[in-house]
């Protein structure tokens, strides 16, 4: 009896651990997922016989329930129109809009491509409508779904859908399962502390990856594959490179400097510096490192360390009311207390970041002070997905990716990003007839290719992972851009 009663409970007991673990899953994937909740919808005069049934079919999680959009006689060029609104506005550049679509017998590129999209900000219009295509799609194993993807590039807290009759002409009809969008993570290499006011990668250029582009500008000219994630600024032996970032707002009650430096093998006088009017980072030619804060009160304020870079060193201050801190590889090495506020010039000042025969990588702000345990929690998150951190890496012997990325390069606008193998370039540009190369992140030029359209096939025998893309038109203009190959999304 006993024998029995203790298997059944142990039985109950497993299931109740699996029902858990289903639970918290499915809290995981919705918290990941944020669907359209709300709904608007509308049929474009002269659309006979044109409606929108079950309008509400498209809200939610329930990814199976869907509206069904229907086109009657619309030789004139009436549509059928539905606004999809999120809960809460998205705000970070790094989302993903995703919209399942699909039809009873068969879904064709044909009827997709009489659907355009695009996002709003309340009743803003942000003017990104497009039509959809190939690029974006994955279909379902049954050919009756499909699912299709893009990455807005403003705030947004809506999207809107239309399907057009005037291109598609004939009766038809689409349904409309779900809409959500998704964060995708912000750093490729890492998993950063909430919130970053600016984050620069430094994979090809300067510009602020987080959701506020406080771009930077300046004299960096080359880009080196031997980083800690993708490209780093490329060291040079008695050259500076430098950036200036003049849109940052004022810190100065609290925050935070991340970055990644490696000092170039076997050469004399190095040095690198971060600047403002009043807080300052500094290496001198002895790797001795000074993080320093001018205060009307106290003055000049100092934290210094010497610290040895011959192979890449995780650096990050902090500052609170009272406190300086200096940290290396994710210890704290350095501090400084005061027993009165420390108070800064709250008058905002350009940065300058200029270094000289060092590699910087990796490069983020904060409006925050991070704890120490998120300092140590970031340097780890690097370790884990594997960075170069150790003196063993070297060159490989690819130059010519640092001789291609030239003051005159400009971003080059494409999507969808992440790819399941097909990337649009931007409208502004024209790119038939221009050459094209494909650049893994070892600096290896692995496809180079005329352009005959503003389609990019990314070759099949390429693997996922991340490529740094370069356009030159037939008018000599030079532009890059990073993609991420995912044959899977």
């Amino acid at each position: 009896m006993n024998t029995l009663f203790f298997s059944v409970a142990f039985r109950l007991g497993c299931l109740t651990v699996m029902l858990l673990l289903v639970i918290q899953s499915s809290v995981v994937f919705a918290q990941n997922r944020i669907y359209a909740n709300t709904e608007t919808h509308q049929v474009i005069p002269l659309c006979i016989g044109c409606d929108i049934r079950n309008p509400s079919g498209s809200l939610g999680s329930n990814e199976n329930d869907y509206a069904t959009l229907i086109i009657g006689a619309s030789v004139l060029g009436g549509s059928v129109r539905q606004t999809l609104i999120f809960p809460q506005p998205q705000m970070d550049y790094w989302s993903n809009v995703v919209i399942s679509f699909g039809k009873a017998r068969g879904l064709s590129l044909r009827l997709l491509g009489s659907i355009y999209v695009k996002t709003y900000m309340g009743s803003t219009d942000n003017n990104d409508e497009h039509l959809i295509d190939s690029t974006g799609i994955e279909f379902l194993p049954d050919s009756t779904r499909a699912t299709y993807s893009f990455q807005p590039q403003k705030k947004y807290d809506r999207v809107e859908i239309t399907l057009n009759g005037g291109l598609l002409g004939l009766s038809d009809s689409i349904r409309l399962y779900y809409a959500y969008n998704k964060l995708a993570p912000i750093s490729e290499c890492a998993s950063l502390p909430r919130n970053p006011m600016a984050y620069y990668p430094l994979d090809g250029n300067t510009n602020d990856y987080g959701p506020n582009k406080y771009n930077g500008h300046g004299n960096v000219t080359a880009f080196s594959p031997e980083a800690v994630c993708n490209t780093a600024i490329e060291a040079f032996p008695r050259k500076d490179q430098s950036f200036t970032i003049d849109s940052l707002p004022g810190i100065q009650r609290a925050f935070t400097i991340s970055f990644w430096v490696k000092k170039l093998d076997n050469i004399g006088e190095t040095q690198f510096s971060f600047e403002t009017r009043n807080i300052g980072i500094h290496s001198d030619f002895a790797n001795e490192l000074s993080f320093s804060v001018y205060t009307k009160s106290l003055g000049a304020l100092f934290v210094q360390m010497r610290l040895s870079f011959d192979e890449y060193t995780h650096i990050v201050v902090t500052k609170d009311n009272n406190n300086l801190k200096l940290f290396s590889s994710g210890h704290v090495v350095g501090a400084y207390h005061s027993n009165t506020e420390i108070k800064i010039d709250p008058t905002s000042y350009n940065w300058l970041i200029s270094t000289g025969g060092y590699f910087l990588d990796e490069v983020i702000f904060y409006n925050r002070t991070l704890t120490d345990q998120e300092v140590a929690n970031l340097y780890n998150s690097y370790r884990l997905n594997k960075v170069r951190i150790s003196a063993g890496n070297k060159r490989m012997g690819t130059i010519q990716l640092s001789n291609r990325l030239t003051e005159n390069l400009l971003p080059l606008q494409f999507f969808p990003n992440p790819t399941a193998g097909f990337i649009r370039i931007g409208p502004e540009i024209n790119p038939a007839g221009g050459s094209v190369s494909i650049i893994d992140m070892a600096g290896k030029e692995v496809s180079r290719s005329i352009l005959q359209s503003s389609i990019l096939k990314i070759p099949d025998m390429l693997p996922d992972g991340t490529y740094l893309i370069y356009l030159q038109t037939k008018d000599g203009r030079r532009f890059t851009g990073k993609v991420v190959v995912n044959r899977r999304i």
